[in-house]
């Protein structure tokens, strides 16, 4: 009731600051609580009831608590009301936010300088004559109520994902290569690699770990990938053993992991590639040592 009550007061303060200002910046975002590192994503619209001939962002807010991810936008304006007000409704700005910490986190204004053409009389080409006049209006301030995560174990990735593993693929006699993806709404660059649950009977290397991101309205999505190199020590088939990772999936509140089966192939014994130690440079003088020996 409480919130209901707020988000009424705040769609009037909204009606009569289009009333009264013809133009407006409003910040909204799609939650109004989240979990640490739960990305939430907030829009900077430009409701606009005058004719704006140009504009421009003029001071964006300071982010420090979170980690952020500029979003595309659609820049094509739509038609709504606020309350019997019509308005142009434009997205300036989309941002998709991960808390780096709990507690209530505000989300400061951002001001827009825009060019507003003030009609000098009416009638039917009233809309066409005027003063253009600067003016520049922030946006009210949001708040975000963020919370730690349950006690339990540690994550390595916080969001809603899947891990894909692709098919081993041993060419030339070479290491055996095995593709992992994790993808998903998440801050995936702050995620620790999987782990194999089993011994490897041989050597391994890993590399890797690029971040992918997709940035279309409504889309947005992260991938990384690593490569995980398998040196078997004998040739013959060769088992690698399942790979997991534990995440904290903020849709339900709760941990659970994400697991690529065992697979088995027929390998060849591949030994990890030596890399050659760097060539030693004579040094331009005599190291004092070789004096004192010609002496003795």
């Amino acid at each position: 009731e409480k919130q209901r009550l707020e988000q009424e007061a705040t769609q009037e303060g909204e009606e009569a600051r289009v009333r009264r200002e013809r133009s407006v910046s409003l910040a909204e975002m799609d939650k109004k609580s989240a979990y640490v590192g739960e990305p939430v994503t907030v829009t900077w619209w430009l409701y606009n009831a005058a004719v704006v001939q140009q504009w421009q962002i003029a001071a964006v807010p300071k982010l420090v608590e979170f980690w952020t991810e500029e979003q595309n936008r659609n820049e094509t304006p739509e038609r709504v009301y606020i309350g019997d007000v019509m308005v142009q409704r434009l997205p300036i700005r989309r941002v998709v936010l991960f808390p780096l910490q709990s507690g209530r986190l505000r989300i400061g204004g951002m001001s827009v300088q825009a060019w507003v053409l003030r009609r000098s009389r009416t009638g039917p080409f009233a809309m066409f004559e005027g003063e253009l006049t600067e003016t520049t209006f922030t946006s009210a301030p949001i708040d975000l109520d963020v919370r730690d995560l349950p006690l339990g174990p540690p994550v390595s990735a916080i969001g809603d994902l899947t891990l894909r593993c692709d098919m081993p693929v041993q060419k030339n006699a070479g290491p055996v290569v095995l593709r992992v993806t994790l993808s998903g709404l998440g801050n995936l660059r702050a995620a620790t690699p999987p782990h194999f649950e089993g011994p490897i009977a041989g050597k391994m290397q890993s590399e890797g770990g690029e971040v992918t991101v997709a940035r279309d309205t409504g889309a947005f999505a992260m991938s990384r990938q690593w490569r995980y190199l398998l040196f078997p020590e004998e040739s013959g088939m060769f088992e690698i053993p399942p790979l997991a990772m534990r995440i904290f999936d903020p849709a339900t509140g709760t941990r659970r992991d994400l697991r690529c089966a065992t697979s088995i192939l027929n390998a060849v014994a591949a030994p990890p590639a030596v890399a050659a130690l760097p060539a030693v440079k004579p040094s331009p003088r005599p190291l004092p040592w070789t004096r004192v020996a010609a002496a003795a």
